[in-house]
């Protein structure tokens, strides 16, 4: 028996009724807490002027739980403090620069979820201005 389009779309429509749709591929957020997530995507949105970096950015997330803002703090803190030391060392001008704007975007928003109180975020702002 020889099925025509409109059968082969019915059968999938079908399928997807009663096995239900298929798997996402990827994922929807990159946090389920959607203050993290939300200040992820904050932050990628600067990654086409040059503020971030999506592979430093990943790889920071990877160390962080949503919740934690002192965790969050440190994980940011170290991809700017990396980030920073690759500006210093660097020759070239632009690539200089562009490592002093990603340790200027990283270490702003290590503090973002610090209490006002927190110590720590005079330190990152004085370094996110240093830096910037």
């Amino acid at each position: 028996m020889v099925f025509g389009a409109g059968a082969a779309t019915l059968c999938l429509i079908v399928l997807f009724i009663f096995i239900g749709r298929p798997a996402a591929v990827g994922q929807s957020h990159f946090f389920k807490d959607q203050s993290y997530h939300y200040e992820t995507l904050r932050l990628l949105g600067n990654e086409p002027y040059g503020g971030a970096d999506t592979e430093e950015v990943l790889e920071t997330i990877k160390h962080i739980r949503a919740g934690d803002a002192q965790g969050y703090y440190e994980a940011w803190s170290a991809t700017a403090g990396r980030t920073l030391a690759l500006a210093e060392r660097t020759r070239d001008a632009q690539s200089k620069g562009g490592a002093y704007l990603r340790a200027h975007s990283y270490f702003r928003v290590a503090e973002f979820f610090l209490p006002p109180s927190d110590p720590q975020r005079s330190i990152a702002t004085k370094k996110n201005l240093s830096a910037f």
